[in-house]
């Protein structure tokens, strides 16, 4: 590309950058500026180097490189590196890190709502300087592992001193301040809105208090949160009919789907 053609990527205080405050290589698709305030839009183009001042927003695609000053944004994909001053944020399809000084970070090509294990070059774990935690990621959390028991980590989540723990079922992950609190907090997860295994249910179905918060969720859309506080408040140890749990869940969000879903 010319440098007029990514004089119309650059934009400070919503208007082009002057041409004569950056340079562009295009032997080495180098972009150079000493300016701050930013906001660099290189979507479909890969390969490029950025050097920058500090408040910059990028927008970019795969295998660039960012050296720049402090508090900058980047939306990006797969394979970057970044040596970046303070307070810089990071988004990885919708994934946010907080990035520290003088730290180099690789980008993944995707993230993983699951939970994933980052990955640096060839290695199988994440590092900080002088570290070599693993890192995961779970519901917008970056922890650092400390031991793995089966479907349990033992984590300390970014920001924190104590101790936590993270549970899986397999498919999904959840925090906790014990292993028990984060067996509870699972069962308020669900990965999809299949709801195809209700298909053969009656009124009078017996469920119990976990299978009835699953299906509560996936058949009213009831978010995390919502469902939680309404649940804990009326937690039942016997299984009870699907006909009961309707009547205990009258008033709440979308409470008219579940009637709908059992009376076709």
């Amino acid at each position: 590309m010319k440098k007029i053609e990514i004089q119309q990527r650059v934009l400070q205080n919503g208007k082009p950058l002057d041409l004569d405050k950056f340079t562009w290589d295009e032997k080495t698709n180098t972009f150079s500026s000493k300016e701050n305030n930013l906001v660099l839009d290189f979507n479909g183009v890969t390969n490029c180097t950025f050097n920058t001042g500090s408040d910059c927003i990028f927008k970019t695609c795969s295998n660039c490189i960012f050296k720049t000053g402090d508090s900058c944004t980047f939306k990006i994909r797969g394979n970057c590196t970044f040596n970046t001053g303070d307070n810089s944020i990071c988004l990885f399809n919708k994934v946010r890190f907080f990035m520290d000084k003088k730290i180099t970070y690789k980008t993944l090509t995707h993230s993983n709502e699951k939970g994933y294990i980052l990955k640096r070059d060839n290695e199988d774990y994440f590092h900080y300087e002088n570290e070599t935690n693993e890192i995961v990621y779970v519901d917008g959390i970056v922890s650092k592992i400390l031991s793995k028991k089966g479907n349990v980590l033992k984590v300390v989540n970014e920001g924190e001193v104590q101790e936590s723990y993270i549970v899986s079922n397999g498919a999904l992950y959840a925090h906790g301040n014990s292993i028990k609190e984060a067996k509870a907090s699972l069962i308020y997860k669900i990965s999809d809105r299949n709801t195809s295994e209700y298909k053969h249910f009656t009124l009078n179905t017996l469920v119990t208090f976990e299978e009835a918060v699953i299906m509560y969720r996936k058949i009213t859309g009831s978010c995390e949160s919502q469902t939680k506080v309404f649940a804990e408040a009326n937690k039942f140890k016997s299984k009870k009919t699907i006909q009961e749990i309707i009547k205990i869940t009258e008033c709440q969000y979308n409470n008219n789907l579940l009637v709908q879903f059992f009376n076709k």
